[in-house]
């Protein structure tokens, strides 16, 4: 099987995109968290349908925040404060 190059990315490259250490993806595939593709012994790809799986199995949710616009009645004190 060869994996065309926009469907797999480097281990330095899946490591960015999910925001941890080479070191860290490198443990996930070792664990079988995300799928590879080898060509050769030493070339390690990530497989990006893999990866995206794995993003969307660990999202975590985003705290919801109120915006406070600069311009709305006390807006600046409530920022600055």
């Amino acid at each position: 099987m060869v994996a065309p190059r926009g469907k797999r990315l480097t281990v330095a490259e899946a490591a960015q995109e999910i925001g941890v250490s080479e070191k860290r993806t490198r443990q996930l595939i070792k664990d079988g968290e995300l799928p590879v593709y080898k060509p050769t012994e030493r070339k390690t790809y990530v497989l990006r349908a893999g990866l995206d799986a794995f993003m969307s199995k660990h999202q975590t949710p985003q705290p919801m925040t109120p915006r406070v616009e600069p311009w709305e009645k006390g807006g600046l004190s409530r920022i600055r404060s």
